[in-house]
């Protein structure tokens, strides 16, 4: 009987290697659709909040006294005022129309139940200013 003796190959031949390639590329566009979702809805959220959390700012320095700094203004380039401090909205929203809400020692707005909707391709949300 003939013995067979294999030589130690070590490392992968350019076939494996380019299937593996391959593979790679196809689940890459594959989920790219799903990821730049992914990246848009967590945009989207962080809007929501940062609009949400302003307006809870302005209403709590309202009712501590901080009356320098009890007034939102919402511009339509997706600049928020608050006071003296000047916010932006992440890239590519915008504020649909402009809008100015004072809060008073007790946390009511002037003027009353008002509300802001921001805006980027393909998603809008309105947020009611209370």
């Amino acid at each position: 009987m003939k013995k067979v003796v294999m030589k130690n190959n070590r490392g992968f031949t350019l076939m494996e290697l380019l299937l593996v390639v391959a593979t790679l590329a196809i689940v890459a566009t594959v989920g790219m659709p799903y990821m730049s979702e992914a990246y848009y809805s967590m945009h989207d959220g962080t809007a929501e909040s940062m609009v949400t959390n302003l307006i809870s700012s302005a209403k709590s320095r309202a009712i501590a006294g901080r009356t320098d700094e009890n007034t939102i203004k919402f511009k339509t380039d997706g600049t928020i005022e608050v006071g003296s401090n000047t916010y932006k909205l992440p890239s590519n929203f915008e504020i649909t129309t402009a809008a100015e809400y004072t809060f008073d020692l007790k946390g009511n707005v002037s003027p009353s139940n008002g509300s802001v909707t921001i805006r980027r391709r393909g998603y809008s949300r309105t947020i009611n200013v209370r």
